[in-house]
């Protein structure tokens, strides 16, 4: 009945070798300098020769150590057996200038580098603290007591007896991390990842001409606005009004680059609406109005309407009608239009009331999920009943759409650990392909893509694809989508999906059924207490507009 297999038992991992982090960090090193070695700084060009001219363990010490989230490090602490002597490598490093001894550390090093017991030992009998108190006692007293001295440096340097070490250049690490990923949020797990084969990449080309920075001015408005986006969230933290206000003043004159736009459109939709919430709804219509992304125009006609200026706030629902960014603001629209006309005393605009086509079905529980419970009812009509939610679809989507997927776009892919393009959630992602995708809708439509959506199944099948769980997807599954569902039908679904990726991947009824003389059903499965969500009742909405084959069932139990 599934269209999903059971689970298959995984493969063992594969064993790495020692010093697989260097090799990793190496070749990411030599791609961003490769990639953008015209975009590098004089300073930045000679710490990746000094890297490099370094001996192979000294190196791997080095990322050994900015690989991990301390600042500072305790030679005993470190224990790297494939790298020997470490104080011999840390020499060396310290000679390069890539790493330094500490001698003074800061008490916030101190209190980072100790365990409880430790610091016990350091400052119990100075300070009189009790064995039995907290760790956070514990450095709450210290610091209350010594913070703003270096009584501290004292009891540490008595204590201490080894050697700490800070590793340098971390912004420089970071630059080059941001080049060869596009963004600060890969780090080197992806390449382990790759390595012990739980995720394989397609190999599309990394091109220098496709590359996301054009010019330096590029990677520095990235780094300026993600700094921007760190004081946000400091500010949030520390509930710091006056700090808001200050980022917003910066925000609302600033001019962001391309690669840019989209996580500067993200930063001042959050921030306008803590400005909201801070009861500073002009400020915040000012912020919103600089947006291109999803809230910020509905956000707007709230705010138009409680600001009480309901004609603006009315041709902006309709703006938003003409040219709608995606499925929200449709919905939106549709609810909040109707209000304003009668805030104006206006004509009244009335919405159909959603009637869904639904089977009401009285089963006996079982100890099976619902889904199942009801693929086995509708077994007594139809040849097959699968349980495949979004999943059939979506793996069509991306199996049809592969070339135009990971076609060479600037800036789409700019590191080899990327299961879809950067610009697949933006409208750009259509716009750049559309006569592409077009054409392969085309075929869908005239009944000619079977061919390539299975030979795509078979070439690719196990790459990684953000459209499709290759776990559990069979070719069969795909074989009766194509055979059973018209294909003007699927051509509609997945125009419907382009026209808002994100949202409209998800709300797909949880069975399908095919059947050689009744052709194909979908069939939303709801539960007792369960309700229809928003993006299910789109879906729904939008097979009735298509004449779409589906059913809403709705189950109840029988009494035991």
């Amino acid at each position: 009945m599934p269209a999903y297999s059971d689970q298959p038992s995984a493969d063992p991992l594969p064993d790495l070798e020692p010093l697989y982090y260097l090799r990793n960090f190496d070749r990411l090193v030599h791609t961003a300098t490769e990639q953008y070695h015209d975009l590098l700084l004089e300073a930045e060009r000679r710490f990746v020769d000094t890297l490099f001219d370094t001996s192979e363990l000294a190196r791997a010490l080095y990322v050994r150590l900015v690989s991990r989230r301390a600042a500072i490090f305790r030679n005993e602490k470190l224990g790297y057996e494939e790298l020997g002597d470490l104080s011999v490598l840390a020499e060396e490093l310290a000679d390069a200038g890539l790493l330094e001894a500490v001698t003074t550390p800061t008490l916030e090093e101190v209190l980072g580098q100790c365990r409880k017991d430790e610091l016990q030992d350091m400052f119990g009998d100075q300070l009189g603290l009790a064995r039995s108190c907290s760790r956070a006692d514990l450095e709450s007293r210290i610091m209350e007591q010594l913070a703003g001295s270096d009584l501290y440096l004292k009891s540490w340097t008595d204590w201490y007896q080894g050697s700490l070490w800070r590793p340098l250049h971390a912004e420089k690490l970071e630059l080059l991390q941001l080049l060869f990923f596009g963004n600060r949020r890969q780090n080197l797990t992806d390449f382990v990842l790759s390595d012990l084969g739980v995720q394989t990449y397609y190999e599309y080309p990394l091109d220098r001409n496709f590359r996301l920075f054009t010019h330096r001015s590029d990677i520095e408005d990235y780094l300026q606005v993600a700094q921007l986006r760190d004081h946000y969230y400091e500010a949030m933290e520390a509930s710091d009004l006056e700090a808001l206000l200050s980022l917003t003043n910066i925000l609302l004159d600033y001019q962001p680059s391309v690669p840019t736009l989209q996580r500067f459109y993200k930063l001042i939709n959050r921030l306008a609406r803590q400005l909201e919430r801070e009861a500073l709804p002009e400020l915040a219509l000012n912020l919103y109005q600089m947006s291109a992304q999803h809230p910020a125009r509905e956000r707007s006609v709230r705010l138009l309407t409680a600001l009480d200026d309901c004609s603006t706030a009315l041709d902006l629902c309709k703006e938003i009608a003409a040219d709608p960014w995606c499925e929200a603001e449709l919905d939106f629209v549709a609810l909040h239009q109707p209000r304003l006309h009668k805030r104006l005393s206006m004509p009244a605009m009335t919405r159909r009331k959603d009637v869904f086509r639904r089977q009401d079905l009285r089963l006996q529980a079982t100890d099976q999920r619902v889904e199942r419970e009801v693929a086995d009812h509708y077994l007594q009509r139809w040849q097959q009943v699968h349980y495949v939610e979004s999943a059939l679809v979506n793996a069509l989507f991306g199996l049809l759409f592969w070339d135009e997927m990971f076609a060479p776009v600037t800036g789409a892919f700019v590191n080899p650990f990327q299961s879809a393009p950067l610009d697949m959630y933006t409208p750009d992602f259509r716009r750049v392909r559309q006569a592409a995708l077009d054409a392969r809708l085309v075929e869908l439509e005239e009944g000619r893509a079977a061919k390539r959506v299975l030979a795509n199944f078979l070439q690719y099948q196990g790459l990684s694809n953000s459209w499709i769980n290759w776990r559990y997807l069979r070719p069969e599954m795909l074989e009766q989508l194509l055979e059973h569902v018209p294909g003007q039908v699927l051509a509609a679904m997945l125009r419907r999906i382009l026209f808002d990726p994100q949202s409209n991947r998800s709300g797909l009824p949880d069975l399908i059924a095919f059947d050689p003389v009744l052709g194909y059903l979908m069939v939303e499965v709801k539960g007792p207490g369960d309700q229809l969500q928003a993006n299910q009742k789109r879906w729904v909405r939008f097979f009735e507009q298509h004449q779409i084959h589906y059913e809403v069932a709705w189950v109840s139990y029988e009494s035991s």
